[in-house]
């Protein structure tokens, strides 16, 4: 075994991470040509297990900077003929945010708490 141990990534993660180091840091060359190695490899094994598979690359979400965020359970629309990627957020009707005031026996319960300033998300024409 050559190296050690602790120079491999652990396992699991994705082999791009190799593509730069802190104690060899790659040229702009080299890292451009890392990515176009990846990027024809995933397309070839497309290409081979499942050649009807549209693939979306080059898109900048997750880690990445610039960073595009995707609103956690938001609609993700894939459009490839038209090369477009359309991201939807909407609020679900009718969600609570506090729990009903206590009825019963023992009284009405705690009082009620004072409204919440307005929420500039929830404004008109605003999905998010």
């Amino acid at each position: 075994m050559t190296g050690s141990p602790c120079s491999r990534p652990p396992p699991g993660r994705p082999k791009s991470s190799r593509a730069r180091s802190i104690d060899r840091p790659n040229d702009a060359a080299a890292r451009a040509t890392h990515r176009e190695a990846r990027r024809a490899a995933v397309l070839r094994a497309l290409d081979a297990y499942a050649p009807d598979t549209l693939a979306v690359l080059d898109v900048d979400l997750g880690h990445t900077d610039p960073q595009v965020v995707i609103p956690y359970g938001g609609t993700v629309r894939v459009g490839g003929p038209a090369r477009r990627i359309t991201v939807t957020c909407r609020r679900r009707p009718g969600r609570v945010s506090r729990p009903p005031a206590r009825t019963g026996p023992g009284g009405p319960g705690p009082a009620p708490r004072a409204a919440r300033p307005a929420d500039p998300a929830a404004a008109p024409g605003n999905p998010c």
